[in-house]
């Protein structure tokens, strides 16, 4: 009876070690499935970001060309307006020679 009664406790404990073993190896697969899962979502946000990265540089360099291309155009119509006033001007100070040099002889 006591033989029973200790093939029975030797059992149970064999069974509770399986049990034991089955819930650590679940414990392990579900961990490695999260790092796994984790490592995935890392690459994704990185990729995420170094295209978002690529976008505000693109959206940036197009704006500062835009910029750049605004101010020569400005630059450009200011030189001209003052070739403009600078030709009248001029043709202004010739006359006035001329005009003296006709008083003179």
């Amino acid at each position: 009876m006591a033989k029973q009664g200790l093939e029975i406790i030797l059992k149970a404990e064999e069974q509770a070690e399986a049990l034991l073993e089955e819930a650590r190896a679940k414990a392990r697969e579900i961990l490695k499935r999260a790092q796994e899962e984790a490592s995935r979502l890392a690459q994704e946000v990185a990729a995420k970001a170094q295209e978002e990265r690529q976008r505000v540089l693109l959206e940036a360099r197009e704006k500062a060309s835009k910029m750049q291309e605004d101010a020569e155009k400005r630059a450009g119509s200011a030189i001209e307006e003052m070739k403009k006033v600078s030709a009248k001007r001029f043709d202004e100070a010739v006359a006035l020679v001329v005009e003296r040099l006709k008083k003179a002889m």
